[in-house]
């Protein structure tokens, strides 16, 4: 089902939460997809620097092009993550 709902989408994103101990993310997922796929880690207020590093070590063999930190809570890094999102 996602990969045709992908279908009508310009970038996939994949989000993360450091903070949880599993994640659905699997070597080489973002080649499933034929647009660009980015990665999105959350609650960098509440994660420890060595979880955000192991979710970007996720994301990045899972295949991602970019990885965007950010937290909700406090706005860090959501300009960015908007600033990318407007130009695709």
């Amino acid at each position: 089902a996602l990969i045709s709902c992908a279908a009508d989408t310009e970038v996939m994103i994949f989000v993360l939460d450091p903070t949880q101990e599993q994640s659905c993310l699997r070597v080489g997922l973002a080649s499933t997809f034929l647009m660009d796929v980015i990665g999105v880690i959350t609650k960098i207020d509440l994660a420890t620097e060595e979880q955000i590093t192991r979710g970007k070590e996720l994301l990045r063999l899972a295949g991602t092009d970019k990885v965007f930190e950010v937290s909700a809570v406090t706005g860090e890094g959501m300009d960015l993550l908007t600033e990318y999102l407007e130009l695709v």
